[in-house]
């Protein structure tokens, strides 16, 4: 009786797989996705097959290439639609899209596009058409490249001349093949890719053609070929390559500028919840890391208009609270900002100095320890600097990060450090509780040393320079106001 009901059960099975299992191409439907891959030239080896997520690629699969050059992907769960790479080793071999989740691709190496043939695959049919008709007009302008270099100018002109046809042609041949197929991820691809045609600058009253023009023109159009409504672009090269030059090469790197340009940047993606979270993330992670001066103020924009809104949801509330605290520390000391104030006493714990009542045209609030061995290389060279300058309004506000004042008096001493020399040692008198100071917070003191450059009005102009860097900076603000 056992035997017949598991001859039933496979009975069973073996009708449910004729009835219902759907045969594509040879592909089996229990598999998620399985792509089918032939490349002659290669045998005997390993092959991944890597996905573009933003500017970075990822191995996704690994499959053994037999002795025909034949390899196979498959996988339970379907692949994310997208640009993916066929990898050996560091070596790419070409690129596929993933739309359709199982169809099959031969080729060859001797010539990996003009030889390739796909199964199942309306996406990759289209991609490889369009890339052997550019390769056309590669050859076509090989030889135009060729005679460009002739010492003989009618054959250079000539070349010149049928180059600038061949372009002409090509950015026909790309709209008109987006406009063709509207909808597929490859023409929202090869869109991406089109340069923007910039037009003769207009004539200005005086006579003479806009200088500034095309520059605004070009940048006020870079965006316009991108479908912020497929988040499929995020998962190949083109969507961050041309996100990171509008905001990186496009925009001047100035907060004023970066505002307005990633404001509009992120209007955009709205359109995408995919779009807007990769560019969002990118854009802080970029700026918060960067060493340029003055950046910080993109973070704060970030964390103010975006992370502490209701506009993100992929935080979570550790991650929220990180923020926040970075943002309440960060923004207080921006250039511009007026420097939070510190009162604290000298080395005798008997004369107490507030930042903000100096009398001084410019303040270096030197923030450092004598333990820190950087800063005991620093410190002597930024009283040079004092030295050089003290006599053409600079005062330095250094304060001492030590809780015991013994190897802090030791150093001042042996540098004779002449500048303002302040501490919060426990050895203060009663009064300490007359001027409450929490300097190690307001300047976010994580390490030393901490230097910050300030006006006569106490605002912040510089911040983390290197006292070359600040020698630089201070003489030609001072020779500027000379002259002025």
């Amino acid at each position: 009786l056992r035997s017949t009901n598991v001859h039933m059960n496979r009975l069973v099975g073996l009708l449910m797989v004729c009835l219902f299992g759907i045969q594509f191409n040879g592909f089996a439907q229990k598999d998620a996705y399985r792509l089918k891959i032939q490349v002659k030239g290669i045998s005997d080896t390993i092959c991944y097959l890597a996905n573009y997520y933003g500017k970075n690629q990822y191995y996704k699969d690994t499959s053994e290439v037999d002795a025909d050059g034949n390899m196979e992907f498959t996988g339970s769960d379907p692949l994310e639609e997208g640009m993916y790479s066929l990898v050996i080793g560091t070596s790419k071999l070409f690129d596929l899209f993933v739309v359709e989740q199982q169809f099959a691709m031969t080729t060859d190496t001797s010539n990996t596009s003009g030889m390739m043939q796909v199964k199942g695959s309306k996406e990759n049919q289209l991609f490889y058409d369009y890339v052997k008709e550019l390769d056309k007009y590669q050859g076509k302008a090989a030889k135009w490249n060729e005679q460009y270099k002739s010492e003989d100018k009618a054959k250079k002109d000539e070349a010149i001349e049928q180059l600038t046809l061949l372009d002409t042609e090509v950015k026909a041949y790309q709209k008109q093949f987006v406009e063709a197929n509207k909808g597929t991820l490859v023409a929202n691809f090869v869109n991406a890719t089109r340069e923007i045609v910039v037009p003769e600058a207009p004539v200005l009253e005086n006579g003479k053609k806009d200088s500034l023009f095309q520059y605004k023109y070009y940048k006020e159009h870079f965006l316009d070929n991108i479908d912020f409504t497929d988040g499929r672009l995020i998962r190949t090269p083109v969507y961050h390559q041309k996100v990171s030059r509008y905001i990186e090469k496009l925009t001047y790197q100035i907060p004023d500028s970066l505002y307005i340009s990633i404001d509009n940047l992120l209007d955009k993606t709205r359109a995408n919840y995919d779009l807007f979270r990769y560019t969002v993330s990118w854009i802080t992670n970029t700026y918060e890391k960067s060493n340029v001066m003055g950046m910080d103020a993109i973070f704060v924009h970030m964390a103010e208009n975006y992370y502490l809104t209701d506009d993100v949801d992929w935080t979570d509330s550790t991650q929220n609270a990180k923020i926040k605290e970075r943002y309440i520390k960060t923004k207080p000391l921006l250039i511009g900002k007026v420097a939070p104030n510190i009162i604290l006493a000298d080395t005798a714990q008997d004369k107490w100095y507030n930042l903000h009542q100096l009398d001084s045209e410019y303040t270096i609030v030197y923030i450092w320890s004598p333990t820190c061995g950087h800063c005991k290389k620093v410190t002597p060279k930024m009283h040079d600097l004092y030295l050089k300058y003290k006599d053409k309004g600079l005062k330095v506000f250094a304060v001492g990060t030590e809780f015991e004042n013994k190897e802090w008096k030791k150093f001042i001493d042996k540098h004779n450090l002449t500048w303002i020399n302040v501490s919060d040692s426990p050895e203060y008198p009663n009064n300490i509780k007359d001027h409450p100071n929490n300097f190690r917070t307001n300047y976010d003191v994580f390490s030393t040393p901490k230097i910050y450059l300030l006006d006569k009005d106490k605002k912040i102009i510089a911040k983390k320079l290197e006292d070359e860097q600040l020698d630089d900076l201070l003489g030609k603000l001072i020779n500027d106001k000379k002259e002025g």
